[in-house]
C-alpha cells in the first residue's frame, strides 16, 4: 500500500512489517498473502489442471504405443516388398550402399566381409553405372609412331579441327597439339 506525504505529495511506502497481521509473509514479488486466503477455486483450478495434464500424459503414451506397432508393422513387411526372405537380407543387400563409417562396423558383423549388392533387382535406369565402389578404367596409353605422326599432321594440314582429329586417330586432342607443336604447326603467340 502507497501512501502520499500530506506535505510533499511524495510516495511513502509504508514498512509492511509493521501494517501485516501476525502470520503474513512477503513473497519477492512484494504483495503480501497468506496461505488460507488462497481461494478454493484456485485448488480446484490446480486439481482439474493435473487430472488433464494426467489424461493427456496417459494419450501421449498410447499413441507412443501406437506408432511403435506401426513401424513394427512397416518393418515386418519391407522384406516382402523388396523380394527378400528376411530384414537380414535387407541389411545385407543395403550394406554396400551404407556410409564408410557404417560400412566398416556391418564388415566386423558379417565376419570381415561385406556381401554383394547383388540380391537387389535392378531399378530401371537410363544409363548403367558402376558400384560406388568401382574405379573407372583407364584409357591404354597410345604408341605414338612416325606413321602415327604422319597421319595426324596431314589431317591438320587438310583443315581438319583438333578434336575431330584426336577422335579419327584414337588419340587424345592434347597428343594431337603436341604433335602439331612438334611439327611447327602452331601459329606463336603474340607478345603483349
Amino acid at each position: 500500500m502507497r501512501v502520499k506525504h500530506p506535505l510533499t505529495e511524495a510516495p511513502v511506502v509504508p514498512d509492511a512489517s509493521r501494517l501485516a497481521p501476525a502470520g503474513l509473509t512477503q513473497p519477492v514479488s512484494g504483495t503480501l498473502f497468506h496461505p488460507s486466503i488462497v481461494s478454493s477455486n484456485t485448488m480446484s483450478n490446480l486439481n482439474s489442471l493435473r487430472e488433464t495434464l494426467a489424461r493427456k500424459q496417459a494419450e501421449v503414451a498410447s499413441l507412443e504405443q501406437e506408432l511403435s506397432a506401426a513401424q513394427a508393422a512397416q518393418f515386418t513387411e519391407l522384406p516382402a516388398k523388396l523380394g527378400l526372405d528376411s530384414i537380414d537380407a535387407v541389411i545385407k543387400a543395403l550394406a554396400a550402399y551404407a556410409s564408410p563409417r557404417l560400412k566398416g562396423a556391418l564388415a566386423k558383423a558379417f565376419g570381415g566381409k561385406l556381401p554383394t549388392p547383388s540380391v537387389l533387382r535392378e531399378a530401371p535406369a537410363k544409363e548403367k553405372s558402376a558400384p560406388p565402389s568401382a574405379k573407372p578404367e583407364r584409357r591404354k596409353r597410345v604408341t605414338v609412331t612416325p606413321e602415327l605422326k604422319d597421319a595426324v599432321i596431314q589431317a591438320l594440314q587438310a583443315g581438319k579441327t583438333t578434336s575431330a582429329v584426336a577422335e579419327e586417330c584414337g588419340v587424345s586432342p592434347a597428343t594431337v597439339n603436341n604433335i602439331k607443336r612438334a611439327a611447327g604447326l602452331t601459329k606463336p603467340r603474340e607478345q603483349a
